[in-house]
């Protein structure tokens, strides 16, 4: 199945403050410099989030209106960052995201890199 940019989904989804929040926290810390330095406001994070790559087969569903979706953030000049987001599909809301379980963090000389551990 071919990975598609979650605004390419033509599905309209939002975003919550608490989304941008934990986007800051959990996922800006582990990319480079250059971007945490260019994308500061929340704008900015909305159009990073924007680029995740996700499978259909990656979709589980939590219970009646949620899904979790397994998804890979790829921005220029950071290595994918392996990411899972809580919809509401009913809303059409991502309610939460953080790191997918299962991954390690490398951080070497050369950057930061993943590696799948479970």
């Amino acid at each position: 199945m071919i990975a598609e940019p979650m605004y390419a989904q033509g599905t309209g989804i939002k975003f919550t403050k608490h989304v941008l929040e934990r986007f800051k926290q959990r996922i800006m810390p582990l990319l480079c410099e250059e971007t945490r330095n260019t994308h500061r406001s929340y704008r900015d994070f909305k159009k990073l989030i924007s680029t995740a790559r996700f499978f259909a087969d990656d979709i589980r569903h939590s219970n009646r209106n949620v899904i979790k979706v397994d998804a890979f953030l790829t921005i220029a000049g950071n290595p994918p960052v392996p990411i899972t987001f809580v919809i509401e599909t009913e809303k059409k809301k991502v309610l939460t995201l953080y790191t997918q379980s299962g991954w390690e963090i490398s951080t070497e000389k050369k950057g930061i890199s993943w590696r799948w551990f479970s």
